[in-house]
């Protein structure tokens, strides 16, 4: 429900190490189901009333991935403040929908 309307969601966790930066791209399905997961940089053309870029802070990422199966969505939209997001409302978009999940 979270990521409904996206095509491709293209990230990079900050490692806190230089140039250890994780790239990856996501591409949904129009129900907002992962279809595809590649660690790489991606080489696509974007439309940003589809398509997401993000950073987001290994720190974060992390909190997000150990607590993936008991996350609560208030914990989530907490390690999700640090996220920056091309369009800069997409961000608000996503947190206002984790946020209606409760």
């Amino acid at each position: 429900m979270v990521m409904r309307g996206y095509r491709y969601v293209s990230g990079q966790v900050i490692s806190l190490a230089p140039a250890n930066n994780l790239p990856f791209l996501l591409t949904f399905d129009g129900n907002g189901k992962i279809t595809d997961f590649d660690c790489s940089n991606p080489q696509i053309a974007k439309d940003y009333s589809q398509d997401i870029d993000f950073n987001i802070p290994e720190t974060d990422f992390a909190q997000i991935i150990r607590f993936r199966e008991s996350l609560e969505a208030e914990q989530t939209v907490t390690y999700l403040q640090n996220m920056t997001t091309t369009p800069p409302e997409a961000k608000q978009i996503i947190l206002e929908r984790i946020q209606k999940l409760q």
